[in-house]
């Protein structure tokens, strides 16, 4: 798995970020509130959406937005999600312990099917 060029991380980022937006405003019309902590830390220059999933990621417990959108079977829109998933996990290559992190609160919660990164599977070869 060849590392990502800084304009390729740039244009992945971009997309990554429109992708977290539509997962929030599809969680809001679905009934589980507005997300503003989430919808705060997306809008923030200095986090945007690989920050904002780093920071929701290794908070403790099981945050109030998870746990929203577990309840409303919208599980694969949480950021342990996304983060997972190809290719956005290849944002996160160099933060295993975030990767990790997300892979035990899915599989805390029962959800194996959408822990496998193809990423951590890299690293661990």
């Amino acid at each position: 798995m060849a590392p990502l060029t800084p304009e390729e991380a740039r244009k992945l980022e971009r997309k990554f970020e429109k992708l977290l937006w539509s997962d929030t405003n599809e969680a809001t019309a679905k009934g589980c509130g507005r997300l503003p902590i989430w919808r705060k830390w997306l809008g923030d220059p200095l986090l945007r959406g690989v920050g904002a999933c780093i920071k929701a990621i290794m908070l403790p417990g099981y945050p109030s937005g998870f746990t929203a959108l577990w309840e409303n079977d919208l599980i694969h829109t949480t950021a342990e999600a996304r983060v997972l998933e190809w290719p956005w996990c290849q944002l996160f290559i160099h933060r295993s312990d975030v990767l990790r992190a997300a892979q035990k609160r899915l599989r805390d919660v029962n959800h194996h099917e959408l822990t496998h990164c193809p990423c951590l599977d890299h690293l661990e070869q």
